[in-house]
Formats: C-alpha cells, structure tokens, sequence
C-alpha cells in the first residue's frame, strides 16, 4: 500500500502562479476573495465556539485548495464551508454540513437575507447542501488526503513548555500574544503556513515576540538575562532546526504584512534586529484544551476515494462582491445572495480583465 502523502510546501515563485492567477485572475483581487472568505470562516467557527485549532485546519485546508485549483471554477464560499466542516471532524469538533453552510451564509451575506432565503426555497437550500459535499470531495482530492495539518499554534505551545522556555511562563500573557501572531498570519498573511513548516513558524513567532517583549516592556524580569546565542555561538532556534536566514524572511514578513500599520517602515534585515520598532500581536483567546491539558486528537484515518457527482454545476449560483470594488470598500461590499441577480456595476466603465469574476462548478 502506499503511503499518504504530505502537502508540500511551496515556494514563493509556485504560490505566486496559483491556478487562479494562471486563468487571468488579478493578484490583487485574488488575495482580497481569500482574505474575505478566511474573515469569515474564521467568525463562523467562532459563532460555533470551535477551538483555534480546528479553525486554522480550516484555514490551511483552504489556502492549500487554491494551491491546486483556479478560483475561477470553484466557488470561495463553497470551498470555505467544505474546509471548515471537514476541519470540524478532524479536530473531533464535528458540525453537519448543514449547519456550517446555513451559518457561514449568514455570516457572508448578512443574517436576515440569508434566514429568509434559506426558509423561502427548500429546494435551493439542499441543492447548497448538496454543493458544499461536492466541494468537500474535491477538497480531500486536491490536499492528498492529507488530514495531519501541522498548526504553528500547536508547535509554539509545544515549545513554550520546554524548559528552555519555561521562565516565558512567567511573562504577563506572553503565551496569548504568541497565540495572536498564529491567527494574525491567518488573517493576513495566510501564505506563510503554505511556504513554511509549523515549526519554523513557532520559532520565529517566539523568537519575534521575546525581542517585542524586550523593546516594549524594560522592567519584565524573566527576559533580561535571556541569551541570545548559545553555548556554541548559534542563535537558540537554530537549534530546533530554523535557520538565521529563514527565520529573518519570516520576522521580516510579520513585519511587511501583519505590524507594518504600527510603524515598521521596513523589516529588520538580521534577526538579531527583528521587531526592533516595538510591535505586538493581537490578543486572543487561548486554545481549549481537555481535562488532560492537551489538545484535541486530530483524525487521521483516510476514508476511500469517492466518485465526483455532476452538482458541481450549481456552484454558479454563487456570486462573489464585483471585482471593480477598490480596496478599501472590500470588506464592506457584500455579495449577492446565491440566484439573485448581482449588484448593479459601478459608473465608471471596466475593462474585461477587471470585470466580474464568474465563479462556476468545481472542477472534477
């Protein structure tokens, strides 16, 4: 039998020619549909008080789909509810597919129209339904199967129970700042998780978090004697198998994409000099655990390769916000609800390239 395959990472030059980008999706719009479908997975895993985890297994199962796949032919909003509820049952936090759908549209699109839509037309709500298992068998088929998705949240607690860490324990919620950083690369710069492991990921986000610690915070004890280097001149990380190089184009990315509007102008070139300008994550709560103090068991079992239905051509229904929206009125242009007709086009003319995005069926 032969053996499940890990996702690969990816570098830079692969992420940047997804799929969608090579069917003529503009880069800037692509990244702006990712960033609003993960706002809001991750508030409708919040709506279910899923723990952290689950909700970045989500995350990363999405983010890995577009990897393989053009977001031209697969709806954002399909795909998110399939990753979320695949998530759900991996981290042995399951939710039906109904329910995630129904939650996730309320969330997308507003809750009184959503509500009202669902109630109004049972036949369109099951052909939903039916479109979001679609889009799951799809999604397992495009990852490999593979259901063991490493977290950096998961590695950096790992790492901050070690010895080597145990007097950050004793840092005023420093283990919920390193928490935020996790879910603020989620939301900002969720290509890190496709481009580097979990653990190196940890590593840099302690590492980043104990010199903002010592920028900001002068009289915390537990950080003033802390080495820099060890016993044979290499920096502590390097040890657990970061390197300086790597770990520099990391803290540089917090820098450039998650702190930059907190007066980074540039990010530090070495290491040593990362978050020299005094930055800190947001803050959020720390991941549930069980009466054992560890974190739920993920599934790892493989179920068999299902045969792809023929309802991934519903998926048109699905309308995403007008590409012609500019930036800053991203968040705030909804889409239509899924069959209604779209939003009237802005009064400045488009060209093609700029136009609507038709989102159709998922790809066999």
């Amino acid at each position: 039998m032969a053996r499940l395959q890990r996702f690969p990472l990816l570098t830079k030059e692969e992420i940047a020619a997804s799929p969608s980008v090579q069917d003529g999706v503009p880069r800037a719009i692509e990244a702006r549909r990712h960033k609003i479908a993960i706002k809001h997975t991750m508030q409708t895993a919040a709506n279910f008080n899923m723990s952290i985890f689950a909700c970045a297994i989500g995350v990363v199962l999405y983010r890995r789909f577009y990897t393989r796949r053009s977001l031209k032919h697969n709806s954002s909003f399909i795909i998110a509810a399939a990753s979320l509820f695949l998530a759900s049952k991996i981290n042995d936090e399951p939710r039906s597919h109904q329910e995630i759908s129904a939650e996730l549209l309320k969330v997308w699109y507003g809750r009184p129209p959503a509500r009202a839509r669902l109630q109004s037309d049972p036949a369109w709500t099951a052909r939903l339904f039916a479109s979001v298992l679609d889009g799951e068998r799809v999604l397992l088929h495009s990852v490999g199967f593979d259901f063991d998705v490493d977290l950096p949240h998961k590695r950096a607690l790992q790492l901050l129970r070690l010895d080597r860490h145990e007097h950050l324990s004793r840092v005023p919620s420093f283990e919920q700042y390193v928490i935020g950083t996790c879910n603020d690369i989620l939301r900002n710069d969720p290509e890190l998780v496709l481009e580097y492991s979990a653990s190196e990921l940890a590593l840099a986000i302690i590492y980043f978090q104990v010199k903002v610690y010592r920028n900001t915070n002068v009289n915390v004890a537990a950080l003033r004697d802390e080495p820099e280097e060890g016993a044979d001149g290499r920096p502590w990380f390097a040890r657990y198998g970061l390197s300086p190089e790597r770990c520099a184009a990391i803290t540089s990315r917090f820098m450039e994409r998650l702190y930059n509007s907190l007066g980074a102008a540039a990010a530090p070139a070495e290491p040593s000099d990362a978050a020299a300008s005094g930055t800190t994550a947001s803050t959020l709560k720390r991941p549930r655990e069980d009466a054992e103090g560890e974190s739920r068991a993920e599934c790892r079992s493989r179920p068999a390769a299902p045969e792809l239905g023929d309802r991934g051509s519903e998926l048109d229904h699905i309308k995403q916000p007008p590409l012609e929206a500019p930036e800053e009125e991203a968040e705030a242009c909804q889409p239509p609800l899924p069959g209604e007709p779209p939003p009237p086009p802005p009064e400045r003319e488009s060209s093609p390239e700029e136009g609507e995005l038709e989102e159709g069926e998922i790809e066999g």
